[in-house]
């Protein structure tokens, strides 16, 4: 009997310890905590943000060639559709601009054009160098700041007048980007980018010096510290460019190019490819929205039954999207490859929002 009784004993203690330790797991997300629960016969996730990451530093390189006078009118005339959503949304942003021939700073003693551009010869100076929510008449020296003339260098090498710019000692003062802000570069050009290791001009896409679109990707990587895996929440690179045939056509095509390179390195960083044939305005728009999916995107540390996903914004249910719906989107998406939910359109999080995460997971731990 005493046999029985200490077994009973040992088998309960057993049950109680196993029960706590479902009852305490806990891990995390992203820097976000997540808890799970085993409570009877149901399992659930939640994963809670305290806030999101509402830190956005912006990169323009300006292509100031002699072709671009009336893209760049009109990418100025399109500030407000890029700014937008993160007004609406809170979002604490840095905006600093800078040109396709900065590169040659590297070969020259005068190091004056490497600091972020304050203005232009179209319409003076506007004496800010970094834009953001608190800048006075923000549209207006967004369009001094954009608006850098034609007078620049013939070899537009936007790619190495990225890496220049960001690495130069001129900017080190402007904290930018921030350690903790997603960083975002926008190439706007009608030339493909020829980046190599001289300082001459060589636009041969099998030149022996040419810098490799991987090549600015591990740049990237080292320069924000991320990874493969985490790239995606670190930075990325977008373009408005010549993208085909048709548009070079419609524009003349003299003297510009097809930007191959531009488009590859957009996709190989989750960005976004625009035409200069097309409206700047929604390619902005676009624009903007990637970055706010790619800062609101939230990780789970296990696979759900996809089908039984709920999205909660500040105890609001958010609809469930799938990829194929028509835009805009306003709602949440799944991505079984990443394991993620990305925010769309109206339901894209406000800074400060606490965002839950309920699922019946697929396996017990």
């Amino acid at each position: 009997m005493m046999t029985v009784q200490k077994t009973k004993k040992v088998a309960f203690r057993k049950l109680m310890m196993s029960t706590l330790l479902g009852l305490s797991l806990s891990t995390t997300a992203c820097s976000k905590s997540a808890t799970f629960s085993l409570m009877s016969d149901q399992n659930n996730f939640q994963q809670n943000a305290s806030e999101t990451n509402g830190k956005i530093d912006v990169l323009f390189v300006i292509d100031n060639s002699g072709s671009m006078a009336s893209s760049q009118q009109k990418l100025a005339e399109s500030m407000s559709h890029f700014i937008e959503l993160f007004t609406a949304k809170g979002f604490d942003y840095r905006i600093a601009v800078t040109t396709t021939d900065t590169w040659r700073t590297k070969y020259t003693t005068d190091q004056s054009n490497a600091k972020f551009k304050d203005g232009g010869p179209v319409n003076g100076r506007s004496f800010v160098y970094m834009i953001t929510p608190q800048t006075p008449r923000v549209n207006e020296v967004f369009m001094q700041n954009i608006l850098q003339g034609t007078g620049g260098n013939g070899d537009e090498r936007a790619f190495e007048s990225m890496e220049r710019t960001l690495t130069h000692s001129s900017n080190a003062d402007f904290d930018f980007p921030r350690a903790d802000a997603f960083m975002s570069v926008i190439v706007v050009s009608d030339e493909e980018d020829f980046s190599n290791n001289t300082g001459s001009m060589h636009e041969d896409y099998n030149f022996a010096g040419l810098y490799s679109v991987d090549y600015y990707i591990n740049f990237l990587d080292t320069f924000t510290g991320a990874t493969p895996d985490t790239r995606s929440s670190r930075y990325n690179v977008n373009s408005i460019s010549i993208k085909d045939q048709a548009c070079l056509s419609s524009i003349g095509g003299n003297a510009q190019k097809i930007a191959r390179r531009y488009v590859e390195l957009a996709q190989k960083t989750n960005g976004i490819s625009g035409s200069i044939c097309e409206d700047f305005g929604e390619t902005l728009a676009s624009i903007s929205s990637k970055i706010v999916e790619l800062i609101t995107q939230f990780y789970l540390d296990r696979e759900p039954v996809e089908s039984t996903l709920q999205v909660f914004v500040n105890g609001v249910t958010v609809p469930k999207l799938a990829s194929g719906d028509p835009q805009p989107w306003n709602g949440f998406l799944y991505h079984p490859e990443t394991n993620s939910v990305t925010f769309h359109g109206n339901a894209v999080p406000p800074q400060g929002a606490t965002i839950s995460v309920k699922f019946d997971p697929k396996t017990i731990k």
